[in-house]
């Protein structure tokens, strides 16, 4: 039974990523809101933190870290996502 639900789960992922890219857009920033939280204790407590890619992924989804981060933490790695799907991001001031 569970290879079913597997499988049914798959097949509607793989519809959704047939949407407009608007649609997928909107869900990839409802996930990303929903999946990690702001938090701003590195930049308080932290003599540096850093803005490497790679670094922001393993402190926001790997095991004991398991931490949201900051604003220019969670734009960098949306960024990062975006461009990995093909999305053509554009860095604006804010």
């Amino acid at each position: 039974m569970g290879d079913r639900r597997l499988a049914g789960r798959k097949a509607a992922a793989a519809l959704f990523w047939r949407r407009s890219s608007v649609e997928q857009l909107f869900e990839l920033q409802r996930r990303d809101v929903v999946a990690f939280p702001f938090e701003n204790l590195s930049a308080l407590t932290e003599p540096f933190v850093s803005l490497d890619v790679h670094r922001i992924l393993a402190k926001m989804t790997s095991g004991a870290n398991n931490r949201g981060g900051y604003c220019f933490e969670q734009n960098k790695l949306f960024m990062a996502i975006l461009q990995h799907l093909g999305y053509q991001v554009e860095v604006k001031e804010g």
